[in-house]
């Protein structure tokens, strides 16, 4: 029931910029914008684990299900109303194949989840300081190896590529994502028969009304087919009007039909990019992503609509003109058929060139807006380095190789075209002329001829319309290509999947055990070897090493972004691997290098990571920041940020990410080298702010800096370097000369001219 209650009540999500959030999509995953997208991809019986962990008995649930501000309860009544239009995170489309869906879900193995979730909640308790992490099995250990089984073997070799060869696109392939909107598709072919049956009785009429008007030259023309000649035309108007009504109902169809397959698609798109883990973007660029969410969505939307309808219509006007034209003549149709085979072959072997073109050019297109993104998004440096000339050089690099590709595309269309077009007029003048004497032998009417041609063009450009229609398709195939490759991508960190994190998660140990990892672009290159050490829950861990030394790698191991290549990351014994990862995540606050504000107010950036929060709780938090600037603007609390922040200085969006951070609660809060990017002003401003966090011995803070200030005041230091721990202890201890950690200081501070050998 009380799932039940809050899926019923679930609200549209907040406004976001795709670019933006794609570009940090790790500060997105580690705050997880809403509760209600984990709640919507678990299984019924994970759901209710789910709402036990994250919503207790004592938990307001009206909370919960009321409208976030800047929205009104419109859009809840709205999206019940019309689920198809949704958004991915209110009610998941069932549009794509199972395949893709069973990705995304949990097990529904309902006694073994409970189990699981019985047996974690048993087992993880507070284990004494001087055992060992590896001491001992527990029946909860147990049954995590028989998840991690499961889950290794369909991940642990996946590393963001598909979970098989990439797929062969069919039309049928894409297809599949129209499910579910059989009813307008059915709508829309009826009435493009009717409307394209109407335009086809055109030529029909067109005889009759010469035969008629050549038969009654003397007498005059005042009958058609025996019909008084006014109420034929009025019949006639009439025919064109009902055929216009059905024009319109066609048109109105099909384009509410293609942008909502292409809102749809975009929007399981992009939830599909945030559910992917750091590997996936170390190796595609946020651009052409940008571009598979845009141009390629777009291109398959229309080729499900716009296209398909298309080409019905050419076919039903080229069926219905052929029969025609076998009615009237069987020996003119016999000659005009010759011409069938040639354009349909030459169609097909174009179709492919064109399918494969487009692949090329959508591949492009998103080298394009990548380098346009990141370019216009640097541009103050590339002006302050006079780099305009040469960024303008690079764009039209990649602009005349889009441009290239568009000119071989026209290239093939100008051929195809104009020949079918030369084959087409040919067989026109071929049949005037065979016609011609048919009429002279009395054969065939002037009425039927002129019949016959009209219906030969209508077929002949039907036809050749088809072609084109089959080339559009093709070209949706290509880019259906590079959205199925995104679409198939399994990540190695599956964030919907794993075991429920114990409540008892604050008061838990954290332990690297012999860690080692690579990033996956360079595998070679080893971050950390054998690293190892422990954290008490409650203290303040600072974390120093060298540039390049992995002081932000530990940060990001303990997100989940990666996992480990050898060795484990324990929380009180317990491999964190085997927890739901999106869970995992609530339990951390993050504050980075670069503070991510995202476009809106003051009051929207803090409740990021909780939007249920309520005024006071927002407000508590921003002065726990040190946020009282805040109270100095017009607008205070509505104050807008600008893009990425820029209307604020960069010690207040410092401390506006501190705010959102704390609004969680964290148990765990990572400042990764929080105030290496400030000015000396703010960095005392929010250096202050740090001190005063790490008195709170209900949170573990995990500093990782390399400025005296942010340091001396940890509970203990841990000094990575040559991949493991080299030194550790208080900053008393570790600053007698000789030391590394003394060393690396002096270096730091401009006394020494080489960095400091271990």
């Amino acid at each position: 029931m009380v799932v039940d209650f809050i899926r019923k009540n679930a609200v549209h999500p907040r406004r976001i910029q795709s670019k933006f959030l794609l570009n940090n999509v790790g500060l997105f995953q580690a705050v997880s914008c809403s509760k209600l997208s984990v709640l919507a991809k678990l299984t019924p019986t994970n759901q209710a684990s789910f709402v036990t962990q994250t919503f207790p008995a004592s938990a307001n649930l009206r909370n919960i299900t009321q409208p976030k501000r800047g929205f009104t309860s419109s859009f809840r009544s709205f999206y019940q109303k019309y689920p198809s239009l949704a958004p991915y995170h209110v009610y998941p489309p069932r549009i794509f194949p199972a395949s893709v869906r069973r990705n995304s879900s949990l097990s529904s193995d309902s006694k073994t989840s409970t189990d699981l979730h019985v047996a974690a909640n048993k087992n993880f308790g507070s284990r004494p300081h001087n055992q060992s992490p590896n001491s001992g099995t527990s029946s909860h250990e147990s049954l995590l190896k028989t998840q991690q089984k499961s889950s290794d073997s369909s991940s642990a070799e996946s590393d963001h590529k598909p979970s098989q060869e990439p797929r062969k696109v069919t039309f049928w392939s894409i297809l599949v994502l129209a499910k579910g909107q059989g009813k307008n598709f059915f709508i829309a072919a009826a009435l493009l028969l009717i409307s394209s049956s109407i335009s086809m009785s055109i030529p029909y009429a067109v005889g009759k009304i010469l035969d008629a008007g050549s038969s009654s030259a003397e007498s005059g023309f005042t009958e058609i087919m025996g019909i008084p000649s006014s109420k034929f035309y009025m019949g006639l108007l009439g025919l064109f009007l009902i055929g216009s009504i059905c024009n319109f109902g066609r048109i109105f169809t099909l384009r509410l039909l293609s942008e909502n397959i292409i809102s749809r698609l975009r929007s399981r798109l992009f939830a599909k990019c945030l559910s992917l883990d750091g590997r996936f973007f170390d190796s595609h660029l946020h651009g052409d992503i940008i571009s598979r969410l845009t141009t390629d969505s777009s291109i398959v939307g229309k080729s499900l609509s716009t296209y398909l309808s298309d080409g019905l219509r050419s076919t039903v006007s080229a069926v219905t003109g052929i029969a025609m034209m076998l009615y009237t003549s069987l020996t003119l149709t016999g000659y005009m058929s010759l011409i069938v085979p040639p354009i349909a072959l030459g169609a097909f072997f174009y179709g492919e060139y064109v399918r494969k073109l487009s692949r090329k050019t959508q591949d492009a297109l998103g080298d394009l807006t990548r380098v346009s993104e990141e370019r216009l998004a640097n541009v103050r440096t590339t002006q302050a380095f006079l780099g305009e000339r040469q960024e303008v050089h690079r764009y039209n690099n990649y602009i005349r190789n889009l441009f290239n590709l568009a000119k071989k595309e026209a290239l093939a269309g100008g051929f195809f075209f104009g020949s079918t077009g030369f084959c087409g007029n040919a067989t026109v003048i071929a049949i005037l002329a065979l016609g011609g004497k048919m009429v002279a032998a009395g054969d065939i009417t002037v009425g039927q001829l002129s019949s016959f041609l009209l219906y030969t063009v209508y077929a002949g450009g039907s036809i050749i319309g088809l072609s084109g229609c089959f080339t559009d398709i093709m070209k949706g195939l290509g880019a259906a290509g590079r959205l199925f490759d995104l679409l198939d991508s399994v990540p190695k960190v599956v964030p919907s999947t794993g075991l429920p994190v114990p409540s008892t998660i604050r008061k838990s140990v954290l332990t690297f055990d012999k860690v080692g990892f690579a990033y996956p672009t360079r595998p070679k290159s080893a971050i950390f070897k054998d690293l190892s050490f422990e954290i008490q829950p409650g203290m303040n861990i600072a974390i120093v090493a060298a540039s390049g030394g992995g002081k932000s790698t530990v940060s990001q191991l303990l997100l989940r972004f990666y996992d480990p290549i050898s060795g484990k990351i324990l929380a009180n014994g317990t491999d964190i691997s085997t927890f739901n990862v999106q869970q995992w995540r609530r339990n951390f606050g993050v504050v980075g290098q670069e503070p991510v504000l995202f476009t809106g107010t003051i009051r929207d950036n803090i409740a990021y990571g909780n939007p249920d929060a309520t005024q006071e709780e927002i407000e508590a938090a921003a002065m726990r920041a040190d946020c009282g600037f805040i109270y100095t603007f017009p607008d205070t609390w509505d104050t807008q940020v600008g893009t990425r922040g820029l209307q604020l200085s960069g010690g207040q969006k410092q401390r506006i990410a501190i705010a959102r951070a704390l609004l969680r609660t964290p148990a765990f809060l990572i400042l990764d080298e929080a105030t290496s990017a400030l000015d000396g002003e703010a960095e005392v401003m929010v250096n202050r702010t740090i001190q005063a966090l790490m008195q709170n011995r209900n949170m573990t803070t995990i500093t990782i800096a390399h400025k005296l200030a942010t340091i001396r005041s940890a509970d203990l230091i841990l000094v990575v370097g040559d991949g493991r721990i080299i030194e550790q202890g208080k900053f008393e201890e570790l600053s007698r000369p000789g030391s590394y950690f003394y060393r690396l200081i002096k270096w730091q501070l401009g006394k020494m001219d080489d960095v400091p050998s271990q």
